[in-house]
C-alpha cells in the first residue's frame, strides 16, 4: 500500500490518445491512463521485491469502457488494488462492483506457463491467464461447431461483448478435433463470431 501511495503522489490519471508509456515516462510527465498507471505500480512493486502483474477487463459489460489495475502477491495469494488509487486496504477499488459484472478479466505471463491458474489461451510466447473467477461469478461455456452434422476442427471462435458500439472480442480460440472450445466467463451475454478462414459459419 505504501508503494501505491508513492506512485499516486507522482502520477495522476489523465486520458490520452498517446501510445502506452513505460513507467519512467509516466514518472517524467506525471500522468497516464489506467494502463500506464498500472505499468508504473507494477514496476515499482517489483522493484521493491513484491511480485506484481497488470490485470485487464478488455471491456466492461455494463458500460462503454475498459480498465486495467494491479495484482500483488501478498501472504501466499494474489491481492488487487487500483493503480495510483491507494485505498486503506487491499482488495478494494472503485472498480470492484464493475469487475463483479465482468465477462472477462485476464493477465499475461510470458515464457513459462504458471501452475495453478487457468490458462485460457496462448498468443505467441504470452499465456493468457483467466482471472475472472477472482472477481465475478462465472460459468464454463462450451461452444460446439459443426457442419452437416460433423464437428469442425480448426475453426476460429471469437467470444464478443457489445461495447463502444461494436462487438469487441474478449477471447479468441480455435476448435479442437471435436469442434469444441471452452471459455470460463462471467454471467451475461456474448456474441459468437465463428469463421473458418474463408467464411462465417452460422448455425
Amino acid at each position: 500500500m505504501a508503494v501505491n501511495l508513492w506512485c499516486c503522489e507522482r502520477a495522476s490519471y489523465q486520458s490520452t490518445d498517446d501510445r502506452t508509456a513505460d513507467a519512467l515516462t509516466v514518472l517524467r510527465r506525471t500522468f497516464g491512463r489506467c494502463g500506464e498507471e498500472s505499468t508504473l505500480l507494477t514496476s515499482a512493486l517489483r522493484a521493491a521485491g513484491i511480485p506484481a502483474r497488470q490485470v485487464y477487463a478488455p471491456r466492461w459489460s455494463h458500460c462503454d469502457d475498459n480498465h486495467a489495475w494491479v495484482e500483488a502477491w501478498v501472504d501466499g495469494r494474489w491481492r488487487y488494488m487500483g493503480a495510483c488509487e491507494p485505498e486503506p486496504v487491499l482488495d478494494s477499488g472503485w472498480f470492484t462492483s464493475a469487475a463483479s459484472k465482468a465477462m472477462m478479466v485476464h493477465t499475461r505471463a510470458y515464457g513459462i506457463a504458471p501452475k495453478g491458474e487457468r490458462i485460457e489461451n496462448r498468443v505467441g510466447n504470452a499465456f493468457i491467464i483467466n482471472r475472472t473467477a477472482a472477481y465475478a461469478r462465472t460459468r464454463l461455456l462450451t461452444a460446439r461447431v459443426s457442419e452437416g452434422g460433423r464437428p469442425k476442427p480448426g475453426v476460429t471462435v471469437r467470444f464478443e461483448l457489445a461495447n463502444l458500439g461494436e462487438f469487441y472480442p474478449v477471447s479468441e480460440k480455435t476448435t479442437d478435433e471435436r469442434g469444441e472450445v471452452t471459455l470460463l466467463t462471467g454471467l451475461g451475454t456474448l456474441h459468437l463470431h465463428i469463421h473458418d478462414g474463408t467464411r462465417m459459419l452460422i448455425r
